[in-house]
């Protein structure tokens, strides 16, 4: 199925590269017309690289699904974990603990469904849908720079650490719906533990 919005050149790549895969059995498409592949379609889906899907990432993927309770159960992809790799990799770089990482990851299932989004609503973009007041259009729409302004203004809350996991998320975001992030923390939890 081809997604709304793809150009006719996209649709084109798109029919041509399943083409290959069916005519191939799949068996000799190479790891790079895989990454190829994902690029496209994250470009007409208008998301946005968190950096290289490693086979990793994929394998992670698979073992993740079953265990995952949210909307996101059998729908993580490698490109999913992918975007949660590069938030566990800048918060080991500040040096926080897993439990930082639990908070973003559940934050950006929220906002995101964890895809590093072009877009979104009044000009929020990115992994956590930054608004403009956190930084330019550049900054929110890298996976590291995002996750870096996200854990700069999670410190902020006194007992962070100490705090239900959703109420942290709502303290950081501010959103509408203070409610949406606890639904999210098992599926942000257990995607941490995987990746830590």
């Amino acid at each position: 199925m081809l997604l709304a919005g793809t150009d006719s050149m996209s649709k084109r790549w798109i029919m041509t590269t399943v083409a290959v895969l069916v005519v191939t059995g799949g068996v000799s498409a190479s790891a790079t017309t895989a990454s190829a592949n994902e690029a496209q379609v994250a470009a007409a889906t208008g998301t946005l690289s968190c950096g290289t899907v490693t086979a990793t990432d994929k394998n992670n993927a698979r073992a993740l699904n079953p265990r995952l309770t949210s909307s996101l159960k059998g729908h993580l992809a490698g490109y999913e974990v992918s975007c949660a790799r590069a938030i566990v990799k800048k918060v080991k770089t500040q040096r926080l603990p897993s439990r930082a990482a639990i908070v973003a990851i559940t934050t950006a299932i929220v906002e995101s469904r964890l895809r590093n989004l072009s877009h979104g609503d009044r000009g929020r973009l990115g992994l956590f849908q930054q608004p403009a007041s956190w930084g330019s259009a550049a900054k929110r729409k890298n996976a590291t720079t995002a996750t870096g302004l996200f854990l700069s203004k999670m410190v902020q809350l006194s007992n962070w650490k100490d705090r239900p996991v959703g109420e942290v998320c709502q303290w950081v975001q501010r959103s509408a719906f203070p409610d949406r992030y606890y639904g999210y923390v098992n599926d942000g939890t257990t995607i941490t533990e995987k990746l830590w």
